[in-house]
């Protein structure tokens, strides 16, 4: 893997999602470039989460790639309905939550919450979902 857009590579990824990679770190150094012309300050925390994420992308499209060769679909039917039972579980657990937390919180009197609250609960029920469903579509 010393060359990463060697033929063998190009062909395993497929041109339009190299493309994409590409054609996002051109956006991302574009965009810096105008927030430089403008403001005077160079934003290198754009570029190096564009950096970063166009390489996590390259290593996930290149993994997922080298998975393609079996003739066997990814998901049947029981998967496919497992996943959807779990997340629709799942939100309905969480709007309960919800509920029961706003509930909560008008008996108490509490007149504002903080955001950071709402946000974290967000992440936690995606990080539930994204691992809850990994673990499903493994089963």
């Amino acid at each position: 893997m010393d060359d990463i857009f060697d033929d063998d590579m190009k062909s395993r990824l497929g041109k339009g999602r190299m493309y994409v990679i590409i054609a996002g770190i051109i956006g991302a150094l574009i965009a810096s470039l105008s927030v430089y012309f403008t403001r005077g300050d160079f934003p290198i925390e754009v570029m190096a989460g564009a950096v970063l994420a166009s390489f996590l992308l390259l290593l996930f499209e290149y993994f997922k790639s080298g998975r393609r060769n079996r003739n066997i679909p990814e998901t049947d039917e029981r998967i496919s309905e497992n996943l959807f039972k779990f997340l629709s579980n799942l939100s309905h657990i969480a709007i309960a939550v919800l509920v029961i937390g706003l509930t909560v919180i008008s008996l108490l009197n509490i007149e504002a919450v903080p955001i950071v609250y709402i946000w974290v609960f967000f992440l936690i029920y995606i990080l539930v979902g994204s691992i809850g469903g990994a673990i499903v579509k493994s089963k």
